[in-house]
C-alpha cells in the first residue's frame, strides 16, 4: 500500500459537544485502514479528545499506527477566528495546559460555567511560544482582519504560523481558495490543506447532522438544506 503524504489535522471529536460524530479511537481505526502517516486531534478548547486516541494506538488491531498529533482548536470569545494549536515540546504543551487552564477557570472578576471555556486572542499570544499555530478562517471572512491575526501570530514566539485552506462546498471553492491564497501570500505563510474533520465515516453523517440540529435549537425538516452552513459554522464535514 502506497503512503499518502497527506496528514489530516484539525480532527474534531465528539469530546467537542455538539460537535463532533466520532470517537477518538475510531479515527485511529480509520487513519489505520486509509493508511494516513498523521493525524492531529484537535477538540474545541480542550485536550480530552487526545486521551483516548492515545491509548488506542496500543491496540493490536491497529495495523497501521498513524502518528499523533497533540492540539487542540482554540474558539475565542472576542471575535478571532479559530486557531489550532499543536505544541512541538513537553515545554509547549505545559503552555497549552496553561492556557486551557486559565480558560476554564476565568479569574476573580470572570466567573466561568462548568463545562465553557473564555479565551481571548491575547491569551494566545501569551501562551504562544513553541506552538505551532493554524489560521482558520469561517466560509465568509474579512481580509484586513485575518491579516492582522496573521500579522500578531507571526510576530509572537510560536514554532511555526500556517493559513488553513479547506472546501466548504458552497458553490464558490474555487473563488475561495484563491482569496486564500493571495492572503497567505500577502501575509507571507504557508498555505495548509486542511479537511476540518468531523466524522471518520460517511455512515456517522446522520448522527452528526442530528447533533448539529440539538447545538442549532432546530429539526432535520426545518433546517433543510441549511444544514451544511449549520454544521460548518467553526468547521465543514470531511464529504
Amino acid at each position: 500500500m502506497t503512503t499518502p503524504a497527506y496528514a489530516e489535522i484539525g480532527i474534531t471529536t465528539n469530546f467537542s459537544f455538539l460537535r463532533g460524530g466520532s470517537d477518538p479511537r475510531a479515527y485511529v481505526h480509520q487513519a489505520s485502514i486509509l493508511g494516513i502517516p498523521a493525524i492531529g486531534i484537535a477538540d474545541h478548547n480542550t485536550l480530552a479528545g487526545v486521551v483516548r486516541a492515545y491509548k488506542e494506538l496500543d491496540n493490536d488491531k491497529v495495523l497501521h499506527k498513524p502518528k499523533l498529533l497533540i492540539g487542540a482548536r482554540i474558539v475565542f470569545v472576542d471575535g478571532t477566528p479559530d486557531v489550532l494549536v499543536y505544541p512541538r515540546d513537553r515545554a509547549a504543551y505545559g503552555r497549552l495546559c496553561q492556557l486551557l487552564t486559565r480558560g476554564k477557570r476565568g479569574d476573580d472578576i470572570t466567573r466561568i460555567e462548568k463545562g465553557e471555556c473564555h479565551l481571548a486572542f491575547a491569551d494566545l499570544l501569551e501562551f504562544s511560544e513553541g506552538q505551532l499555530l493554524v489560521l482558520t478562517l469561517p466560509h465568509r471572512f474579512d481580509p484586513a482582519q485575518a491579516l492582522d491575526v496573521l500579522a500578531k501570530l507571526k510576530g509572537s514566539r510560536a514554532a511555526g504560523v500556517w493559513l488553513a485552506a479547506s472546501l466548504v462546498y458552497r458553490g464558490d471553492d474555487r473563488r475561495r481558495l484563491a482569496r486564500l491564497d493571495d492572503l497567505a501570500t500577502t501575509a507571507k505563510v504557508p498555505l495548509l490543506a486542511t479537511n476540518e474533520v468531523l466524522y471518520h465515516h460517511p455512515g456517522r453523517r446522520p448522527l452528526q447532522d442530528v447533533l448539529t440540529c440539538i447545538r442549532e435549537k432546530s429539526t432535520i425538516d426545518a433546517i433543510g438544506r441549511n444544514i451544511s452552513a449549520a454544521r460548518s459554522t467553526t468547521s465543514c464535514a470531511r464529504r
